[in-house]
């Protein structure tokens, strides 16, 4: 019966030739056949009605586009692995594919589901969603490669834990990742060198975010993250200068840390020193301990410290032993390079409490600002 129905349609081989009622019974036909549970014909089926119909899409009117959808749907699973694939390709560059047959080949294997996956708009996110809940590790890598892929998909991918997953998606940069996404990311990229770079190529990391890499970054990348903070404040309008009291109390206070420190008092000094600028002691700690010093830098800067008094801690804490007098002071050249206000919008993302003419013009919004112990979870 599929033979016999296919010899009339190589007899006519151009449906838009017949008048659209004309069509539209034929194709009701086609379907009344692939509703069949089998026949010998199934795969040629398939082969013909995708043929005639998928290469001329855009001129089928809503009915036409249902019928052919759901006998395509009906037939796949008969064809060929190589025709489902040539099916998927065709299908992907539809604008309005439809929906039944996008589902079973997003679902297909991985070679044929691939040019579904990675073309966005096809499916809803709630399908997408599901998809990644049912499939495996080669759906995954697709669907993270896709073209616009919304937030709340790449939010479930990222929830698989997975660390090619998390490449592939930052490295599509046609992926809305959102604010969350990004602030998992971040935590995980802590620990994780090719993670932490791969954020810092994003475009739209937000920069609250980006500096909360500052910590755990090697020094190139400190740079960049401290040049992206002076290029978005670099207008911001001189802050005011300190009143002589409150200067007065700030030496006192750093002469306090400083003794604290010639009295090898290091605990001590890390209590008083998280007080200073509003951080959890092991986050603190762990500034205290960065062999590099941009950290304690940063923090001293946004504090109100001067630079003798950022000199002298650092030598305090072991400096000299662990570079060299010459690279202390080299690095040091770090305090005059950052602003006050620079410096503490690192402070502030970072969860601190930088003083008042260090307080960044715009803080972060309330969903991107780390929570206190945020350092400390990632030490």
């Amino acid at each position: 019966m599929f033979d016999r129905h296919i010899m009339r349609s190589e007899r006519h081989p151009s449906p838009a030739l017949a008048s659209e009622p004309d069509q539209l019974g034929r194709l009701r036909t086609l379907l009344a056949l692939a509703r069949q549970p089998s026949g010998p014909g199934r795969s040629r089926l398939l082969s013909e009605i995708s043929d005639l119909f998928l290469g001329r899409w855009a001129q089928l009117g809503a009915a036409e586009k249902s019928v052919v959808g759901e006998i395509l749907a009906r037939l796949v699973g008969a064809g060929t692995p190589a025709t489902r694939k040539a099916i998927a390709r065709r299908v992907a560059a539809l604008p309005d594919a439809p929906r039944l047959l996008v589902r079973i080949l997003a679902e297909d294997a991985p070679d044929i589901a691939d040019p579904i996956l990675r073309q966005g708009g096809l499916l809803p996110d709630d399908d997408l969603v599901e998809l990644i809940g049912r499939q495996g590790g080669a759906h995954h890598l697709a669907l993270a490669g896709q073209r616009f892929l919304p937030a709340r998909v790449a939010q479930a991918l990222i929830a698989l834990d997975r660390p090619e997953i998390d490449q592939r998606l930052l490295h599509n940069d046609q992926a809305r990742i959102g604010s969350a996404g990004f602030t998992v990311l971040v935590d995980r990229a802590q620990s994780d060198d090719g993670l932490r770079m791969a954020l810092l190529t994003r475009h739209d990391l937000p920069l609250s975010l980006m500096n909360r890499l500052f910590l755990a970054a090697r020094s190139g990348e400190r740079r960049f993250i401290l040049e992206q903070n002076r290029a978005e404040l670099e207008d911001a309008p001189p802050a005011a200068l300190p009143s002589i009291a409150e200067t007065r109390r700030r030496r006192l206070r750093d002469a306090y840390l400083i003794d604290l420190l010639r009295q090898e008092a290091e605990a001590g000094f890390v209590v008083a020193l998280s007080e200073v600028a509003g951080l959890p002691r092991a986050d603190t700690a762990r500034i205290v301990a960065d062999p590099g010093f941009e950290p304690l830098i940063i923090l001293g800067r946004a504090s109100g410290m001067d630079r003798a008094s950022v000199s002298n801690i650092a030598l305090l804490l072991g400096g000299a032993d662990r570079l060299g007098l010459a690279e202390v002071h080299r690095r040091l050249g770090l305090f005059d390079e950052v602003s006050p206000r620079v410096a503490g919008r690192l402070l502030t993302d970072w969860g601190g409490r930088p003083c008042a003419e260090a307080l960044p013009i715009a803080p972060p919004a309330n969903d991107e600002s780390p929570g206190e112990d945020t350092l400390a979870r990632s030490a």
